[in-house]
Formats: C-alpha cells, structure tokens, sequence
C-alpha cells in the first residue's frame, strides 16, 4: 500500500562539476553494449543490443477484486467479478497492490476493451525556454505543445480519460534548481511550477545524476530526499531572475510526488529499497521487452514488484545486473524497446526502405530481425542518428504494433533538453526538427480514437482500478 513517508532534508551536493548531465541519456544496459562519447562534456552511456537468450515467461494476473459491489462515478455498478451493469467491466474493490508481471491487460479485460496509453516522461529539464533565459524551446516548448491538445472523445467516461487533457511526467533532477548549472535556478524553478500549474505530474530524477549501478543505501538515499526538499520548498513567483534564493523550491506537495526514474536506467537493488523508504508509489527504471518472443506487440503491462521483473532477469542472466529482491507493492512502470519499421512497412510511414540495414551498418550490435532500440528519445536522436522522418517512422509504427497486440501501455522516454535551443551536441537534427517530430508523432497517436495520451501516474490509477472503454 502507498505511503508517503516525512523526508529529512540532506546535505545538498552544489559543486559537481555535473553540467553535462543535463546532456545525458538513458542509454540501457543490454547485452551488446557500446559505448558512445557523444560531445565534449556529455556524459558518456552504454547502448543496448538485443542478442542473448534469455527467455522469460509471464503470468497473468486474473483477480478482479473483492467482488464488492461499488457504485463508480460514472453511475455504473460492479458486482462480483467485477461486471458493470452497463456491459464494462472493472476490477471492482480497492485499488490493486500487487499484480504480477503479464502480458495481459489487467481486470480481465481484452486489449479491444482498454485504453491505448501513451506517455511521455521527460527526463533531466534544464533548460527553461523562457523568455529572458537565452534559449528557446526545452521546458516552455513542452508544456506549451499539449495546452490546445485533448484526448479523443470516446463515451465522455471521465475513468477512461475521454476528452482529458493531454498531460504528461516530468523527472526532475534537482541539481539544476539546487545549484547554477546550465541556466539561472529561478527560471528553472519557473518552468518547472508551470508544469505543476498545468496539471503535469512530477517526479524525482534524482540529484546529481549519478551513474549509481554499485551506490549503497547511503548513497541512494540522499540524491532522492535533496531532490525530493528542492522540490517540496515554497516556490515565489517574484524570485529574482538572476539571484537566485536556495530558500525556494516549486513547492509541490510530497503527496503529490509518486514517480522516480534512475539516471541512465542505472539501478541496484538498492535503489528500490531507498524508493521504498521514502514512500514512492513507482518505478520506471528497469527494461522488459528485449525477450526474443516480445516483439512490440505482447510487452508486459505494468506491475508491481513484489514478484520480480522478466526483464531484469534478462539482464542478470547477461551478467549486465544484479539479482534485486522483492519489493512489496512497488509498481514498476517499465522501458519498452521502440521497433524500427521493416521495409515492407517503410512507405506506409513515409520514410525509404532499408532504414534497419542503416541503422545496422551504423550501430553494429543492432538486431535487424527485431529492430529494437531502447525506448528514449536519446537512443534514437544521438546513438542512432535518426532523422526527423525516421523518428516519427518510428514511433508511429511501435504505436501500431501495441495496437494491433495486446495495447500495454508505451511510456516513451524524453529529455526537454533535446529541444532546447541551448543544446549543442551534434545530431541529424536541429531542435526545431526536434520538436516538430515531437508534435507529428503527438497529433498521429492523438488521431487514434482508442489512444489517451496521460501521465504515468494516471496510467498507473487505471491499471489499478482498470475501467473498460
């Protein structure tokens, strides 16, 4: 059961040296890895491949509650089983706390009943795009980009978010209010309490950015609980532009912070455990997908750890991670591989054949017969170089597949950063680009009647309490 735990604010680590984690990606840990210097001052990380075995089953989680009878706020009744009266179908009860991982939808419900969920959840977030910051894009580009975009109609069933806003999760990696790293705090701060204001989630990134595979307890614990005190402080809208006041935050509620994401996707056991104690509702660190039987359309739904993760085990089995034990009632909202579209499939998505042989002759350990690739938007921008037609292939054509299989819910990584004027490394790709793909591939999945675009965390209350269509 989630609980928020009070947390002690810890000696905050100002000078790092950390300016180019904002530069840095989630880049993986699978077999076949490489390792890739982008840019001068970028942080270095490993690429993913898909090789090795490593064949996991799953299990389907078929309870569907108590069997209570609960009224729901649309006026529908569940009854033992979970049927509405009017022909849906709910879980019925409480919330669910422990759901093992599967490749099914939970609540008993076929994927032709549930919600296409798509996700964007930006990582880092350091540049602002405001107006007296010096760049353009970054933080105000991506709140802006959804204020005049709704989720399909649907049935107008508030449970399903028809009609909703499109919203979105934000990591934040504290380091960049906490001290001066690549911009003024104070305009940071800005931008990140108008995500808040605009009634996106937030989460914790983090403090310094840390590559943490081997951290201790002692190590973990004080990156998430700084991040965890930046936030929280009071924010003051009138906070000097260039003077900045450590005394401020953004001032969310720490009720209201449920997600963290490890830097790097570099994580341990450890880093659950701390998650744990300072009363985190999930996770979105750890890869599943990469089993050679998924192929983009059977990807686990998310699930709770208390039963381990296939994907982890994966890694372990690749000697690439550690064994982590059970972690009771913590959700894991975990990172699928987005897939390459295949040449019979190219012209449908408006790019030429042969983009899985470029990427091949490219990046030597990537799988042609799969076409998988770590699901973050810096896989596709940086280590594989794709242009802006090819990343909107991309992401359109892994949409299609969760639509055409079992709908789990495709939770895309993302960094503001990359679609900052102030970002420099080099890509096949200017920010504007960058930020147009973002919005063509937003509009596709919203051109879609069955998809709802939301945060992880409103992903996450449907899984618990899953509503049908």
């Amino acid at each position: 059961m989630f609980k928020r735990l009070s947390v002690v604010p810890g000696l905050l680590m100002i000078s790092l040296g950390l300016a180019g984690c904002g530069d840095s990606g989630e880049d993986g840990n699978l077999e076949g890895i490489s390792t890739l210097d982008t840019t001068a001052g970028d942080d270095v990380g490993t690429s993913e491949g898909s090789t090795g075995d490593g064949d996991m089953g799953t299990t389907a989680d078929t309870s569907t509650g108590d069997g209570d009878t609960t009224t729901t706020t649309d006026g529908t009744t569940t009854t033992d089983g979970g049927t509405t009266t009017d022909g849906g179908t709910t879980t019925g009860g409480d919330p669910i706390d422990n759901l093992p991982p599967s490749d099914q939808p939970p609540g008993n419900l076929s994927p032709s009943e549930v919600p296409m969920f798509v996700s964007f959840g930006w990582d880092d977030n350091a540049y602002s795009g405001l107006e007296g910051s010096g760049g353009t894009g970054g933080m105000h580009w991506s709140t802006e980009m959804v204020k005049s975009r709704t989720n399909p109609a649907g049935s107008g069933q508030s449970a399903t978010y028809d009609g909703a806003p499109v919203t979105m999760s934000y990591y934040f990696t504290g380091t960049y209010i906490g001290a001066w790293q690549s911009e003024s705090p104070t305009y940071v701060k800005r931008s990140w309490r108008a995500a808040y204001d605009e009634g996106h989630e937030i989460g914790n990134h983090t403090y310094s950015h840390p590559h943490g595979s081997a951290y201790s307890v002692a190590q973990w614990t004080p990156e998430l609980s700084d991040t965890l005190d930046w936030l929280t402080k009071p924010h003051d809208p009138n906070e000097i532009d260039f003077e900045p006041d450590d005394t401020k935050g953004i001032g969310v509620p720490l009720a209201e912070i449920y997600g963290f994401r490890t830097p790097y996707l570099e994580y341990n056991d450890n880093t659950l455990t701390v998650q744990e104690e300072l009363g985190f509702l999930y996770d979105c660190s750890i890869e599943e997908g990469w089993q050679p039987e998924q192929d983009g359309t059977n990807y686990n739904w998310p699930f709770t750890l208390d039963n381990g993760s296939p994907g982890h085990d994966v890694l372990v089995s690749w000697d690439l991670k550690e064994p982590i034990t059970p972690h009771p009632g913590l959700w894991e909202l975990p990172v699928h591989p987005v897939i390459v579209p295949p040449d019979a499939a190219c012209a449908q998505y408006g790019i030429p054949t042969g983009l899985r042989a470029k990427l091949k002759a490219l990046v030597s350990w990537f799988d042609e017969g799969s076409g998988k690739i770590t699901g973050f938007d810096y896989n596709l921008w940086v280590s594989f170089g794709l242009t802006k037609e090819e990343f909107v292939a991309t992401l359109s054509y892994t949409l299609d597949q969760r639509l055409a299989g079992n709908r789990a819910p495709f939770m895309f990584g993302t960094h503001t950063d990359y679609y900052s004027s102030k970002y420099t490394a080099p890509m096949n790709s200017t920010a504007q680009e960058r930020r147009e793909a973002m919005e063509a591939f937003l509009d596709y999945a919203l051109s879609k009647p069955e998809v709802r675009v939301v945060s992880n965390k409103q992903i996450l209350d449907w899984v618990r309490q899953p509503v049908a269509l």
